[in-house]
């Protein structure tokens, strides 16, 4: 269910599904990003979802589960991983803070940091998407 562009433990701030207090605990504290990894995979665990909210995005208006005090942005992102725009919803503030330009392809994210050059391997093949633009 989830998209290996969150990468290992390591990557997901040491989310663990099989122990429902550290999931709720990351769900609720720390960086905003592995929040919103802890509330999809809780809502995964839990078999249903509590309600949804309906946000408007740039690509259109969008459903998302509400979990844990994450920010809308991240959620949206991250359970709509599959997408390749939306994904890119749970990258933006960092992208803005950062001064970065991130290009969401079929099944990863590239980061070019030097510019809006988008790195070698993108620009050889295919469609490149929109990338996040800070500001």
């Amino acid at each position: 269910m989830f998209d290996p562009f969150l990468g290992g433990e390591d990557a997901q701030g040491g989310v663990q599904k099989d122990d429902p207090k550290k999931l709720d605990f990351a769900m609720n504290w720390g960086d905003q990003l592995v929040r919103a990894y802890a509330a999809t995979i809780s809502l995964a665990e839990a078999g249903k979802v509590p309600y949804l909210a309906a946000g408007r995005t740039p690509m259109g208006d969008v459903s998302y589960a509400v979990r844990g005090k994450v920010e809308k942005d991240k959620l949206i992102g991250v359970q709509n991983f599959d997408h390749p725009e939306l994904r890119l919803m749970a990258f933006w503030k960092i992208a803005e803070r950062e001064n970065l330009h991130m290009y969401s392809m079929e099944d990863h994210v590239f980061c070019s940091p030097d510019g809006p050059s988008p790195p070698g391997a993108v620009r050889g093949g295919g469609d490149i998407p929109a990338p996040v633009r800070p500001g």
